[in-house]
């Protein structure tokens, strides 16, 4: 990797890491009703590297009424199927694009090798977007016959649909890419999701999240 690109991705790592965090809600950067803030801490020297806020009550009622609202209007689970495979196509590319920050976020924070980060958190993440986004074409009930009074005929069929808000809990020790697998299939089932990461491992959460409102994920 060429010095110029390193020296890029080292600044843009450090503006990140610099930011005033806040919960992403509704598509906005939203500022806890509580005041209490977490240290998030690089475990291969114990020193900080981000502060972020800690939820609380009003924080998670805010979050769980934005993803119902954006549930029952219909702006992602009443699109077609082969739309919503799209955005999470596009999303998968975005992520592509910003592997190695990515990677390098999931190192400092969680303190795996950067080799596990680029290849198992960040690549093998990226596959499963792909895979999961897939499967929102693909999404089959089932048809069977009856056995009503005799001289009549039914056919009844299943239709798998949405079910409304998914609540996700990523755990510390894979973050990106076990996030991954509990909110991509659900979108591309048409549901929508809150996020809940790790509170030692929130920040590749919250750049993925920003990822999927490029990507055209819609708010909430």
């Amino acid at each position: 990797m060429g010095t110029d690109i390193q020296t890029d991705i080292s600044n843009k790592i450090s503006a990140f890491l610099c930011r005033e965090h806040s919960h992403l809600i509704n598509g906005k950067n939203a500022v806890s009703s509580g005041t209490k803030r977490l240290s998030i801490l690089d475990p291969s020297n114990g020193k900080q590297i981000a502060q972020t806020p800690i939820a609380d009550k009003n924080d998670v009622d805010a979050a769980v009424n934005a993803a119902h609202i954006a549930f029952k209007d219909g702006r992602w689970s009443g699109l077609r199927p082969a739309d919503r495979e799209r955005i999470l196509l596009k999303f998968a590319d975005l992520g592509e694009r910003d592997a190695d920050l990515i990677a390098h976020i999931e190192t400092l924070e969680q303190g795996k090798s950067i080799m596990i980060s680029r290849h198992v958190e960040v690549g093998g993440g990226i596959e499963f977007i792909r895979f999961a986004a897939g499967l929102a074409t693909k999404i089959y009930g089932r048809t069977m016959d009856l056995s009503p009074p005799p001289g009549m005929k039914f056919t009844a069929f299943t239709r798998r649909e949405p079910i409304g808000v998914v609540a996700a809990i990523a755990p510390w020790n894979f973050p990106m890419a076990i996030a991954l697998w509990k909110v991509i299939p659900a979108l591309a089932a048409g549901c929508t999701v809150v996020l809940k990461p790790s509170e030692s491992t929130p920040l590749t959460a919250l750049w993925l999240a920003e990822l999927a409102l490029e990507a055209g994920v819609p708010d909430g």
